[in-house]
């Protein structure tokens, strides 16, 4: 048997009895939190043009468009959610893996296709978050220069449409080879600072549900697309570690995530948690601030280390700015989703950061890891939080009823007997 073939016959055969309560319990929290970035994501650059190009073209109404409302077919409101749930660099983590802004709005779009139960659409954001995950442990292609989010995250987009549809272990395997040939990027789309930074999740989850529609339609693909010839291991030089099928079915990657604290390159956290807790320890104020030094690793330098020269608004600009992102620690407390707006920004990893005051003074602190990190995750009331804050923005902001509503349909996802209960869709309306 293939690896293709292993792992599609792992994404058919998990059932959410298969689950741990504790990656249940993770995934609410991932897909809350998915949701709630996506919805405020809404209104980010790009999300709208994408959402109206696809407005047009129309098509089957299958899934709701998280923010805009209305339904599209379940590809192109996975494109939009996707592109969305990046847009404002607040989505989850697993490592450096955006595994959450490629499966979860994949998983969700194909459960409303399927008008699944919400205990099926867990099992399959379980199940693709879980091999989009594996294949990154067991690879290590994002050290090479690739980028692992669109290349596996179309994997883990494409394994939880597999779980919905039902396929059998052959028509999985070829779902599989089918999205292969759409998979890929580098992180050459994270260092020029473009809206395909952002949209590469939405293609990623688009990716997936097509190939696991076209397989089922009967489409066929290669088998061996990790281990033959001219497979992934061989082409990509990619490793082929243990990682990928060990405890396959027992372990759930799931549980390993980080959910993000500040809406910005996960490499500026650390520094931004240091700066806000000198700023605090110290009872400083901005105006005592005369000059911040950061230490940080080589790679962390030269992805988010750039002199702070964006063009007027550039929002992409500022997420990947360290320099920005310990201004706004310092002059506002913290990073909140309010700083990537316009008006803000054109405004006058482990790190050390020193701040020297105008009195001569320098203050110090190390930070390992950053909060919402697995070492320091965010508590249930942070999280709670964040997804009123980010549910009451976006292009249709929700009233604090209405997130309250989302919030909890989400908490008893696993008992509700369809996602049309999640209420996202009655916001349909805000279709423009």
């Amino acid at each position: 048997m293939s690896i293709s073939e292993r792992l599609a016959q792992h994404a058919s055969r998990v059932r959410f009895g298969d689950i741990p309560a504790s990656a249940r319990a993770a995934a609410k929290r991932a897909l809350l939190d998915t949701l709630a970035v996506g919805w405020a994501g809404s209104q980010a650059p790009g999300c709208q043009a994408v959402w109206q190009l696809q407005h047009d073209r129309g098509g089957a109404a299958e899934s709701t468009v998280w923010g805009f409302g209305g339904y599209l077919p379940a590809s192109s409101a996975a494109l939009i959610n996707g592109m969305s749930a990046a847009a404002l660099e607040y989505d989850g983590l697993h490592g450096g893996f955006h595994s959450d802004a490629c499966v979860v709005p994949a998983a969700l779009a194909m459960a409303e296709q399927q008008r699944a139960t919400g205990a099926e659409l867990l099992t399959a954001q379980v199940v693709g978050t879980d091999i989009g995950c594996r294949l990154v442990a067991a690879t290590g292609l994002g050290r090479d220069g690739w980028w692992d989010t669109p290349l596996f995250g179309a994997f883990g987009a494409c394994a939880a449409a597999i779980s919905l549809l039902r396929l059998d272990t052959t028509q999985g395997a070829h779902a599989f080879g089918l999205v292969f040939a759409r998979a890929g990027g580098t992180m050459q789309l994270n260092m020029e600072r473009s809206l395909a930074k952002r949209i590469a999740s939405g293609m990623a989850a688009a990716a997936g549900i097509e190939a696991a529609l076209l397989a089922a339609a009967g489409v066929t693909a290669p088998r061996e697309i990790f281990e033959g010839r001219y497979g992934l291991f061989r082409m990509y030089q990619a490793d082929q570690g243990p990682a990928l099928l060990e405890e396959l079915g027992t372990r759930f990657a799931v549980e390993g995530g980080s959910m993000k604290a500040y809406p910005s390159c996960a490499c500026t956290h650390a520094a931004i948690w240091a700066a806000q807790q000198l700023m605090r320890q110290q009872g400083l104020h901005p105006v005592d601030v005369a000059s911040v030094r950061v230490s940080v690793s080589a790679y962390v330098a030269g992805l988010v280390g750039a002199p702070f020269d964006v063009a007027p608004g550039d929002q992409v600009g500022a997420q990947f700015s360290i320099r920005y992102a310990i201004a706004c620690a310092i002059q506002r407390g913290g990073m909140r989703v309010a700083d990537l707006e316009p008006a803000a920004i054109d405004s006058p990893r482990a790190c050390t950061v020193t701040l020297r005051t105008t009195a001569g003074a320098e203050f110090a602190l190390r930070a390992d890891h950053a909060p919402g990190d697995p070492p320091s995750p965010l508590s249930n009331e942070e999280l709670l939080a964040k997804a009123h804050d980010c549910l009451s923005q976006g292009v249709h902001p929700l009233a604090p009823d209405e997130a309250l509503q989302v919030i909890q349909a989400v908490d008893r996802l696993d008992s509700l007997p369809g996602v049309d209960r999640l209420h996202v869709h009655r916001f349909r309306e805000a279709s423009r």
